[in-house]
């Protein structure tokens, strides 16, 4: 599109999801894309995050180097502006954002995931004061499951995987599916040789989160277009590619007053992503569901409970049940932003403590069993256990009682002043 030097058409172009970019005394629009960030850039919000909120996971198959980009516990506005000094850089695709590099270190693909979205009501940008303003694009169920994807090597094997590894319980059970099924490998190897990403749920009645599955399925849910990001109707897959394979229900000529009064009745599924015209996508979930997973808004008064919800990345769920203005809301996210920091120090004082140890674990439990840490860096060498599960179970502990969880929130602002 060419420069534009007059602003008249501004108001068409903003409200069909374009951006504004402008250059020297030219200003100009260009259409929104999702940002999809190079490794170095992954790297980069990582490292502005201290390897915490968001990190790396690295493995080798094959002989092929391959990162996985994840997050955990991660406040809502860190997606958007995770290197304050780089504002360029966006965090959305960070869940699962897949890189693997040829023998050489080379570059070989990058594959996709799904975006970062949010409940309806859990963020300023998905208030329903939003939302009810956009056009509804698609209506599909949310899964109660575990999102997974497949990627090829540069050998040509193709690997399942789960949001951030190659070797979790679900990875392992899709590649079983997927070297079993003849109409799943049909889908995934048209898929990746189009450049498209299939992202499925894997559900089971050995996978179960809450709501009970009576078989073992791949539902597919979403289609991205590698390249771009663009979220592609499942719908517009050739049939001969499809069939045989399960598809995510959609629904048709609802409203979202619709969608939310079908919430506080229906039973026996969770939710539902809604997709609008404009790209946004937000998700909603049964009161049923809700009380089944035990989220409950009563619960808000314990600061026990709500540390649990934090550790237990539960947060967000409640988050979409409070009502906008409602002042718990800073409550919970200054304590989020507490848990969060706190967890995050213990997490480097633990690591550091753990390298210094030398190879005997004698004389390092003469040097260091006196340090806070010994315990942790003890169950890291006879466990085996990631450093982040051993200090968020230590937070889960001295926090189980209403009064202990009191008395370490005000110890945490002590020492965060």
């Amino acid at each position: 599109m060419p420069p534009i030097k007059m602003v008249g058409w501004m108001n068409f172009f903003l409200k069909n999801n374009f951006v504004l970019i402008k250059n020297n005394q030219y200003l100009c629009f260009m259409k929104e894309t999702f940002f999809i960030p190079t490794y170095e850039q992954c790297r980069e919000i990582c490292d502005a995050n201290d390897n915490f909120n968001f990190f790396e996971s690295k493995t080798t198959i094959d002989g092929f180097p391959i990162s996985v980009f994840s997050y955990r516990l991660c406040p809502t506005d860190l997606f958007s502006n995770p290197v304050p000094l780089n504002p360029v850089l966006k965090a959305f695709e960070m869940r699962g954002l897949t890189f693997v590099f040829n023998i050489d270190g080379t570059l070989y693909k990058r594959y996709l995931l799904m975006h970062k979205f949010f409940n309806l009501n859990q963020c300023e940008e998905t208030a329903y004061s939003l939302m009810k303003e956009e056009t509804i694009k698609e209506i599909t169920y949310k899964e109660d499951g575990s999102i997974v994807s497949f990627i090829r090597l540069p050998n040509g094997k193709v690997l399942g995987k789960s949001k951030a590894s190659f070797e979790s319980y679900q990875a392992t059970e899709i590649q079983k599916i997927y070297n079993q099924s003849s109409n799943l490998q049909k889908l995934v190897n048209w898929c990746i040789d189009n450049n498209l990403i299939a992202i499925f749920e894997y559900v089971s009645p050995k996978n179960r989160i809450v709501l009970r599955y009576d078989k073992t399925d791949l539902v597919i849910i979403k289609l991205r277009d590698n390249l771009t990001g663009k979220y592609i109707s499942i719908n517009d897959l050739p049939a001969s590619v499809v069939d045989g394979n399960t598809l995510v229900k959609t629904f048709d000529n609802l409203s979202l007053d619709d969608l939310i009064a079908k919430c506080e009745v229906d039973k026996d599924y969770e939710g539902y992503v809604v997709t609008f015209e404009s790209g946004k996508m937000i998700k909603l979930k049964l009161l049923d569901y809700i009380a089944l997973h035990n989220l409950h808004t009563e619960d808000l008064h314990r600061e026990d409970a709500i540390i649990s919800l934090i550790i237990e990345e539960k947060i967000d769920d409640i988050l979409a049940q409070l009502e906008e203005g409602d002042e718990r809301r800073v409550m919970i996210l200054d304590l989020i932003d507490l848990v969060n920091h706190h967890i995050m120090r213990e997490c480097h004082e633990v690591k550091a403590l753990y390298e210094k140890f030398d190879g005997s674990r004698k004389d390092f439990a003469l040097i260091y069993r006196k340090d806070r840490h010994f315990a942790s860096v003890m169950r890291i060498m006879n466990q085996n256990m990631e450093i982040v599960d051993i200090v968020k179970a230590k937070v889960l502990h001295d926090t189980f009682y209403l009064m202990n969880a009191r008395k370490w929130i005000e110890e945490k602002k002590l020492l965060a002043k």
